[in-house]
């Protein structure tokens, strides 16, 4: 299921899951994931407390670059 939008923010404390995937836009070794849109980070940090498991999808692009 791919939930995104205002209501989103109110959601995430409903949610009990065993594996969350998620898309974010780089990843750093120092600062870990990073995304453009401060919402969605609020977000996927209270998704990522619901899951048991948190798989992060992302290909070389991605690695290693910090979103401003």
């Amino acid at each position: 299921m791919r939930i995104t939008g205002g209501h989103m923010e109110e959601m995430p404390h409903n949610f009990n899951t065993d594996k969350l995937f998620l898309v974010m836009a780089d990843i750093s070794l120092e600062y870990g994931p990073t995304d453009y849109n401060p919402k969605e980070i609020q977000v996927r940090r209270q998704v990522t407390r619901c899951a048991k498991k948190v798989i992060v999808l992302a290909d070389h692009t991605t690695l290693r670059r910090v979103t401003p």
